[in-house]
């Protein structure tokens, strides 16, 4: 990793296209969000927040009022970027896993599941705490993370403390370190030997109570 300067945490997908009504409110490229009236027939370019399910399908987008705006010379097509802790890269599935922590009040931490080129599976290493990732949205809605390359991407300074109380002492937060090192551990393991393999769910069952007794959200565990 080189030395430069430490990336924001962020996840965004930027959509292009021509947008049609939805119950909702817009539909572009397949993907549904709220939008002023009035835009539906229109080219535009909808910038917004994405969540994903485990299997890397986007299943909600947030796109604010003020990043929704006609599309000009801008080509169709779509962009995902996103800065964050590195919590899974699966090769045997083909799979990065990230939880994003925004500097953002209206936005919640949040993991992001997506499917991973060779390029991106060869790029990082298991090891990698940090990435940088690039990518677009697929037909059907997989997320596909086509390049990722290893960064400084500390978590903001308010959510350093993220937890019911104000402040978390450093015993504790070596102890999540501790925790999620384990769930890394044991889910590795339950991936190659199956759920038939003993005690193992349970395992994975005990780290994920201790780090929410702890504070720590399961929106963004492994």
């Amino acid at each position: 990793m080189n030395d430069s300067p430490p990336l924001r945490h962020t996840a965004v997908l930027t959509l292009t296209g021509w947008a049609a009504e939805h119950p909702k409110g817009l539909s572009l490229s397949g993907v549904s969000f709220k939008g002023p009236p009035g835009r539906a027939g229109q080219r535009l370019t909808v910038t917004g927040h994405p969540w994903s399910n485990t299997a890397g399908q986007l299943v909600r987008f947030q796109a604010p009022k003020g990043r929704i705006r006609g599309a000009g010379r801008r080509a169709n097509g779509s962009q995902l970027y996103v800065v964050g802790r590195v919590l899974r890269l699966d090769r045997s599935l083909g799979i990065i896993q990230v939880s994003v922590w925004p500097d953002v009040p209206t936005v919640r931490p949040l993991k992001l599941t997506m499917h991973a080129t060779s390029a991106v599976l060869t790029a990082l290493c298991p090891e990698a705490f940090a990435a940088e990732v690039r990518g677009r949205l697929l037909p059907g809605g997989l997320l596909l993370a086509e390049t990722a390359r290893e960064v400084h991407a500390p978590r903001p300074p308010r959510h350093q403390r993220w937890g019911k109380r104000g402040n978390r002492p450093q015993a504790e937060v070596e102890q999540i370190d501790l925790l999620l090192a384990g769930l890394r551990s044991a889910l590795a393991e339950l991936d190659e030997c199956g759920p038939l393999a003993p005690g193992l769910e349970a395992q994975v069952t005990g780290y994920r109570v201790q780090l929410q007794q702890l504070g720590y959200p399961r929106e963004v565990q492994p």
